[in-house]
């Protein structure tokens, strides 16, 4: 059951989410204030109603009624027309530079999508509406992206982009969800690589034998990058904050998707076909 902490912060980020659509369009935002003036007109008289003695007339029960109905319509129609809106807009692609712009500044996402390719014949389990988890049972960590960089790509495109690939044949399943903190997310750097190569590794449950991180000259790390991957605060993700050890981080992420088979940990972490 997800902590209640989890779930107000969820909630709120949702509300935010909401009326930040709203603000974009006029009108949305418009009908969205004309409807809470008219609810608040509503609740007021209301509360001046419950404190007065006798009973209310008819055109003040009118009156109420008429606010409190318009209020809810009006505060309904301003989302509904700020989607409708957004329906109606092309979709734009977010450009490669503001991409990458995104990654070294380690900008905040909102939505994440995950792809799975499969072949339908051979993997029905990893069918849009049979999947329980964001991909095989087996695996710990998967890769997604911020949907709205991908979005507008096709799905070829798309699955590249995330480091996948489709065959023909395939099927993909897809599954749009907004961050959450009841999971933890990496990001897909070769510093975010490595902190989970790492936790998978260190976990005693998974009885990992084969190690990409081991005390060997071309496979270990520095006490000070080592202690560098430790940090999971969200400004340690900027590349400013582990450029010193950039090299050493690629070279060994590098290792191991060239050769995930010979490490165990690749059998928990969904696949890098590209980079």
């Amino acid at each position: 059951m997800p902590h209640t902490g989890a779930v107000m912060t969820e909630l709120f980020a949702e509300v935010r989410r909401t009326i930040e659509l709203v603000a974009e369009i006029q009108t949305a935002a418009t009908l969205s204030v004309v409807g809470l003036a008219l609810m608040a007109f509503a609740f007021a008289a209301l509360f001046r109603t419950i404190n007065r003695e006798g009973e209310p007339a008819t055109w003040l029960k009118l009156t109420m009624a008429a606010g409190l109905i318009s209020g809810v319509a009006f505060s309904i129609a301003g989302p509904a027309v700020a989607l409708l809106n957004r329906t109606d807009r092309p979709i734009k692609i977010v450009p490669k530079d503001q991409i990458f712009a995104n990654l070294a500044t380690n900008a905040r996402v909102s939505w994440l999508i995950r792809l799975i390719p499969y072949y339908p014949d051979k993997q029905p389990d990893l069918a849009v509406g049979r999947l329980r988890t964001l991909g095989p049972p087996a695996l710990k960590y998967v890769f997604v992206g911020s949907y709205e960089e991908l979005k507008g790509q096709t799905v070829e495109q798309a699955i590249a982009m995330l480091g996948g690939k489709y065959e023909k044949d395939q099927r993909v399943s897809a599954i749009i969800f907004a961050v959450s903190g009841r999971y933890p997310i990496f990001p897909g750097s070769s510093r975010g690589l490595l902190q989970v190569i790492k936790k998978v590794e260190e976990d005693p449950s998974r009885h990992i034998a084969n190690k990409l991180l081991k005390d060997e000259p071309n496979r270990a790390l520095t006490q000070e990058a080592s202690n560098n991957l430790l940090n999971e605060e969200i400004s340690s993700y900027s590349f400013e904050y582990y450029k010193e050890h950039f090299w050493r981080f690629c070279h060994l992420t590098h290792s191991f998707r060239c050769n995930k088979t010979a490490f165990d940990a690749s059998q928990f972490i969904s696949s890098i076909d590209s980079d």
